[in-house]
């Protein structure tokens, strides 16, 4: 038998999880904006595949080729590996993004061509790119572990070069999808960090809300209301709308409202009392819980609260005083 009071303070939460949610994810999203890390991260990639750990030959020469210019402004300029590693390190003007396509292109080209010149002119001819011209470029190409890999692609290759192009390709998105995971694991950690930061500083404590929502039948209704609006959306919404949800909803969080510890001053006047210290911890079990379900992000929290409006459609009062019961329709 289900609880029909229970249902709408799991949705009263789960509504608030989602509001939080997209304030951090929006707060993550201006940080990426502003450091670029997708293109930091990105560049160590490429520095790792083409075994040059300071960007100081063939991957300066492929950021600097026509194929990958044409991604970004400016020109590229190496940094020491420490600079791109820091927490604090941003991506510059580098792509985020590097086709697969144009990756493969520009190795090749590199490798059976040699580097761009501001010099090259039409008078100097080039000779096309083919196997043989990979093959032989091969020979003036000082990096060991670049040069065995495309010796492999070409034998493999049954004397096609887009054969050696398809190699390469899988190669980089090999690469891409173990660069994909360590990104994911930094952003979770910064939306971690965010999340505890917004939880801690607007002072939303799990179970303290639930325990208002519970005790607050009019709160309760009214907020479940308007989750089912929510629920109704193609998408959880923005910052500007999140934001102003979670003002609106006049829930038990903030400092200023007595929602937080009270720090009541003992008969000599001190605030850093024993009691005080105590009521101050009584609060971190429900910061981490809210911490740890923000993490699980937006999109989460928008699915689980259309999987309880559904839920909660199914069940019905069998009167005023009456327990509920599951709707046999």
């Amino acid at each position: 038998m289900l609880d029909l009071r229970m249902i709408d303070v799991a949705i009263g939460i789960i509504f608030t999880y989602l509001l939080i949610s997209v304030v951090c994810s929006a707060i993550r999203e201006s940080i990426e904006a502003l450091y670029n890390k997708r293109a930091a991260y990105l560049e160590l990639a490429v520095r790792e595949l083409l075994n040059d750990p300071g960007g100081e030959s063939l991957v300066k020469k492929f950021y600097r080729h026509p194929l990958i210019t044409v991604l970004y402004p400016g020109r590229y300029e190496p940094r020491h590996e420490s600079a791109l590693r820091s927490i604090l390190s941003t991506g510059r003007n580098l792509p985020a993004y590097i086709p697969k396509a144009s990756f493969a292109l520009a190795l090749l080209d590199l490798v059976a061509r040699g580097e761009v010149k501001k010099s090259e002119t039409e008078r100097d001819p080039l000779p096309p790119l083919s196997i043989d011209s990979v093959r032989r470029g091969l020979d003036q190409l000082d990096n060991p572990e670049v040069k065995r890999l495309v010796l492999i692609a070409i034998d493999a290759a049954d004397g096609r070069l887009e054969k050696v192009a398809e190699s390469i390709q899988v190669w980089f998105d090999t690469a891409m999808d173990g660069i994909a995971s360590q990104y994911r694991r930094s952003t979770n950690w910064i939306i971690f960090w965010i999340a505890l930061l917004v939880t801690v500083s607007i002072n939303v404590d799990t179970f303290r809300l639930a325990d208002y929502f519970y005790r607050n039948g009019a709160v309760r209704q009214a907020i479940v209301a308007r989750a089912a609006e929510v629920a109704k959306q193609s998408d959880p919404g923005n910052f500007q709308t999140a934001r102003a949800e979670l003002d609106q909803m006049q829930l038990p969080i903030g400092w200023l409202t007595g929602n937080g510890p009270a720090f009541k001053p003992d008969n000599n006047g001190r605030r850093l009392t024993l009691a005080n210290l105590t009521e101050l911890v009584s609060f971190i079990p429900g910061w981490l819980v809210t911490t740890f379900a923000v993490t699980l992000g937006s999109l989460f929290w928008f699915d689980m609260l259309k999987r309880f409006m559904v839920i909660r459609t199914s069940i019905r009062p069998i009167d005023d005083n009456g327990p509920n019961r599951t709707s046999k329709t």
